[in-house]
């Protein structure tokens, strides 16, 4: 039964794509709600911006990462470029990313101690990769430009954070909604952390929790969770993630260049 109602979806998807009809897109992005601190009191987001940077944005910098245990094969490549760009009211730094035989464009911008990403690491595409060839590509399309509040540099460990993303796709035949809950919370803050034969400082660990579901029509074509532990470190980045293509592979970053 489950197989049959997949099939059905995945026609309906199918005739999505190539009716004459007019088609509607909405995208909602529905702001992060106050940060939790260690009490359970809320905590808005400081706009004061501290001499910390957990996310240097000098056109060439670069950040290679690799598997943790295969420093041969080279996962992810991030360049920061020399251009900035604007969408949904906000100024943002574009970055390339380069894997699996891509080069999309990530964006990053920062506003206080506060860090936002759209694409990339953060894209929403990737949550929903496996059932991505069966998706409206105008909803795929903006997906590059949903922005995710990866951190909070300000906050102490025990804090965290949601954020939901609700994407909806309409035509005459067919609705797919799309929608994303995102779960961030600060585990640690290290001083100086040994990585891959290099020492990092100021570093904060925290835990990001994704749930993904597709819907057809009302029905759930898909619904997943994903959990990855990020490192992030003071005048570096992202120095260490676990992949959310189920295995857990822990990546680090091997070599980088800060200009």
């Amino acid at each position: 039964m489950k197989a049959f109602v997949f099939i059905s979806c995945l026609a309906l998807l199918a005739l999505a794509f190539y009716t004459g009809c007019k088609k509607e897109l909405s995208l909602e992005l529905r702001s992060p709600v106050d940060s939790i601190d260690t009490t359970g009191g809320s905590q808005p987001v400081d706009t004061t911006q501290d001499s910390l940077n957990y996310q240097p944005t000098s056109a060439g910098s670069y950040w290679y990462y690799y598997p943790s245990n295969n420093p041969n094969q080279l996962f992810l490549s991030v360049i920061s470029s020399n251009r900035d760009t604007s969408f949904h009211g906000h100024n943002y730094h574009i970055f390339t990313f380069n894997f699996g035989g891509s080069s999309p464009e990530g964006y990053m911008r920062r506003e206080g101690n506060a860090y936002y990403a759209a694409g990339g690491l953060f894209s929403a595409a990737s949550f929903v990769s496996s059932v991505s060839g069966s998706l409206p590509q105008p909803l795929l399309d903006s997906l590059q430009y949903a922005e995710v509040l990866y951190l909070r540099s300000d906050l102490p460990d025990g804090s965290s954070w949601t954020q939901t993303q609700d994407f909806t796709y309409q035509s005459a035949n067919v609705n797919v909604e799309l929608k994303l809950n995102f779960n961030f919370a600060i585990q640690s803050h290290t001083a100086n952390m040994l990585l891959q034969g290099q020492v990092f400082s100021k570093v904060i660990t925290e835990e990001m929790t994704v749930n993904a579901q597709v819907l057809v029509n009302g029905v759930t074509l898909y619904n997943q969770s994903y959990t990855s532990t990020l490192l992030v470190a003071n005048k570096v980045g992202i120095i260490s993630f676990t992949s959310l293509d189920g295995t857990g592979q822990e990546i680090d970053l091997y070599t980088y260049q800060i200009n």
